[in-house]
């Protein structure tokens, strides 16, 4: 998580705290003294940082977005400037990248189950306008649906599903491997087989 905080690493020290705890203890049952017990941080400096359990918690969600979002998008650009550049309609879609997304949450489940265990959203609202725009979007666009407020309904339909197939599997422990999720989300989605 070292890459998630931008300070001497007093941030990145207590959010791998708070993650070590979560995989023992509710968010309810642990304490800011816990939280700095497990980093070897005084409670004062903590309190330097953040108002509290949940502020910290909040941070580590954040920059754990931004991170898992920018290594998507690196991995899609990374795609496009390939011989096998994808079509719009197949960056969430193929096989490729939805495993690829799906492998993601796997190795950083301990965040995500965070996530789950808040049961919010993966990202922040303006996060989620990013996704929308540079995924749902050019999607939506291939099937000339111009309409924006079914953009919008359409988007956050797609994006709905993933997230509760996602939600369930972390909440699996991601028991199943990324290429069976995979397969779950494209059968409940529909997706045709031209676009895989």
């Amino acid at each position: 998580m070292a890459e998630l905080w931008n300070d001497n690493g007093i941030g990145t020290r207590l959010g791998e705290a708070l993650i070590v705890l979560l995989q023992t203890h509710t968010m309810e049952q642990i304490s800011v003294k816990m939280i700095c017990n497990e980093a070897g941080i005084n409670r004062s400096t903590f309190y330097n940082y953040f108002d509290d359990k949940y502020k910290l918690c909040d941070a580590v969600m954040n920059a754990s977005v931004e991170v898992f979002l920018g290594l998507f998008e690196e991995r899609i650009a990374k795609l496009n400037k390939t011989d096998t550049a994808l079509k719009p309609e197949q960056y969430l879609l193929s096989e490729e990248t939805l495993e690829y997304y799906l492998e993601l949450v796997r190795e950083h489940r301990e965040v995500f189950r965070l996530f789950a265990l808040n049961e919010g959203p993966f990202y922040s609202s303006e996060q989620y306008e990013q996704l929308v725009y540079n995924i749902v979007l050019p999607v939506l666009k291939q099937y000339q649906i111009d309409d924006v407020r079914q953009a919008d309904y359409m988007s956050a339909f797609y994006l709905g599903a993933i997230h509760s197939v996602v939600l369930s599997w972390i909440k699996n422990d991601c028991e199943e491997s990324s290429a069976y999720i995979a397969d779950v989300s494209r059968r409940c989605l529909n997706i045709p087989e031209e676009f895989l």
